[in-house]
């Protein structure tokens, strides 16, 4: 015996379709009320129907007609509002009956609380007059309060120097 003979049959033959449902790309957290994206990466070409869920009521479908694509990234916007963690799940249906397909990628989102700015400005800052960086900043609806380091919490001081800096 020279080894295991393989016979492979391929699904479907002309009907069946080469499009896959790759991945589903979701940040770690975000913040309710800020727009985020979801990014669903597909391969191949073919013909399908995609479907998002949101803590597994359909929140989204999509028809797809696809030629050839390489890694292709579809993106639909999303906005959470209120905190805790939200469930998504893709799931592609795709192929010619009865060979059609049924693909799912799912993630989970922590949403965390409105979003807040702790704007530290120098010891000597004229604290009557507000940085211009902090004005937009409120612009954009988000809450900024300016201060000096001398009023930051002893508990956060030392932490810092980990914090973004602009």
């Amino acid at each position: 015996m020279d080894g295991i003979k393989v016979h492979v049959v391929p699904l479907g033959g002309e009907n069946a379709s080469g499009l896959r449902l790759v991945n589903l790309h979701l940040p770690e957290s975000v913040h309710h009320g800020v727009s985020f994206p979801i990014q669903i990466i597909l391969e191949g070409k073919g013909d399908g129907e995609l479907r998002l869920y949101r803590n597994g009521g359909l929140n989204h479908v999509r028809k797809l007609q696809k030629t050839d694509t390489a890694g292709e990234a579809l993106t639909i916007s999303a906005l959470e509002k209120m905190p805790g963690y939200t469930d998504y799940e893709a799931e592609l249906l795709s192929g010619a009956e009865p060979y059609n397909t049924l693909q799912r990628r799912g993630g989970t989102v922590r949403v965390e609380g409105p979003l807040q700015v702790l704007y530290l400005v120098k010891s000597d800052f004229n604290t009557d007059s507000q940085p211009l960086f902090a004005d937009i900043i409120r612009s954009q609806g988000i809450p900024v309060e300016v201060i000096t380091p001398d009023r930051l919490d002893p508990a956060l001081r030392a932490d810092s120097m980990s914090w973004s800096r602009y």
